[in-house]
């Protein structure tokens, strides 16, 4: 019997180990922490998630920064465009995680030193089909990251272009027909197809799947030969369905500001935290060296064996604007009489909403004491109009 055992296991492991967890928008665990945020990505890469997903869109002044939305109303109550605005202007304003949106560049510097980390970057050229590919493969290029990204884009013209531009960056075709995944190394969607999967191996491509949320999706998909990874808003989930056991400190490069009165120092013996008789003043300021999740906790090493949990810390000075911003929730909610939508400043649009329409929504924010639902965008209704159905 143990003999049997050892054999699946060689059978399994390869399997295990050239499957990649890639951490939609970071470990956000469907908006319980806030997305492509440092909080969410440090948690990823603690868990050894393969990949950060990130999404970026280049804002007035040319500079590429990691979003979802072009519209930063859903994350930061904000009705700003990031095409449309300066990165000087967007810098200022803060999420619910108390960050700001984050460069391209921010990124790539605070997690370069991860071994084996990679980053799946989509394209997102709100004005046209292509813009941005120079500049993103130039950044790439400064970081020494050509063999570390996966480009990924709904955009077959903007793949192309990458192709174009430096033919060895691999590419993802996202959600279109299969069949047009042409020079394209990988192509993603929503749900698996047998169909699709013994197309893409015909043609020598590799097949992602995004929305893997659930332990029965995601051990389903690990035994599939045919699926190479998938983007999951819960890497951390992934990493223990993995059975990976081990997770060694990663490096990054950060700042921490101590936000508790007195925080207490632990040193790492042997696996284990131990407490110090040390502690650490509030709003001092640390240099980051690496994270590491242990024992179901994450923690911080600010200095020479000087580690401390992560509910201490923040990566930027305090704001008000961070508890004013809004909560990120999915659900659907159905609408109990007609009424307006509104936009973030709790301005009425000329839209309306109507009685027993049904909508998506995607984060909550109080506005004269009333809740407001996001509908996307800068679309906003008032929670006395409505109820929620499912979360």
């Amino acid at each position: 019997m143990k003999l049997v055992k050892f054999l699946l296991g060689l059978i399994i492991l390869p399997i295990l180990f050239g499957f990649s967890n890639i951490a939609h928008r970071g470990d956000n665990e469907a908006g319980k922490y806030v997305e492509h945020t440092y909080e969410a990505y440090d948690r990823a890469v603690a868990s050894d998630a393969n990949y950060l997903e990130l999404d970026i869109h280049r804002t007035k002044d040319g500079v590429l920064v990691v979003s979802h939305d072009n519209n930063m109303s859903r994350v930061f109550g904000v009705d700003r465009l990031i095409t449309s605005t300066p990165y000087g202007t967007l810098k200022k304003y803060r999420n619910r995680a108390n960050e700001p949106v984050h460069t391209l560049a921010d990124v790539f510097n605070r997690y370069r030193s991860v071994p084996g980390l990679k980053f799946m970057i989509e394209t997102k050229n709100e004005t046209s089909k292509t813009g941005m590919e120079p500049e993103l493969i130039d950044l790439i290029k400064k970081y020494h990251l050509s063999k570390r990204v996966l480009i990924e884009s709904y955009s077959a013209p903007s793949l192309t272009k990458v192709k174009e531009i430096d033919p060895q960056i691999v590419t993802c075709l996202l959600g279109n027909k299969y069949t047009q995944v042409g020079n394209n190394d990988y192509y993603a969607n929503g749900e698996y197809s047998e169909k699709i999967a013994k197309y893409l191996k015909d043609h020598h491509k590799k097949y992602l799947i995004w929305d893997v949320d659930t332990k029965t999706q995601m051990k389903k998909l690990l035994k599939n030969k045919l699926v190479s990874g998938v983007l999951t808003n819960y890497p951390a989930k992934l990493a223990k369905v993995k059975k990976e056991k081990k997770y060694p400190a990663k490096e990054i490069n950060g700042r921490a500001y101590i936000v508790a009165k007195k925080t207490r120092v632990y040193k790492e013996d042997q696996a284990t935290f131990k407490k110090t008789n040390k502690k650490l003043k509030q709003e001092s300021v640390y240099k980051i060296s690496k994270v590491k999740f242990s024992h179901n906790r994450y923690w911080y090493c600010l200095g020479e064996n000087k580690w401390v949990q992560e509910k201490n810390i923040e990566f930027y000075p305090f704001s008000p604007q961070a508890k004013r911003a809004p909560k990120l929730k999915v659900g659907i909610l159905q609408v109990t009489k007609t009424t307006k939508i509104f936009s973030s400043s709790g301005q009425p649009t000329n839209k309306i909403a109507a009685v027993k329409s049904k909508w998506g929504y995607f984060s909550e924010i109080m506005h004269k004491k009333h809740v407001y639902y996001n509908l996307g965008n800068n679309n906003w209704i008032d929670g006395k109009d409505v109820k929620v159905i499912r979360q």
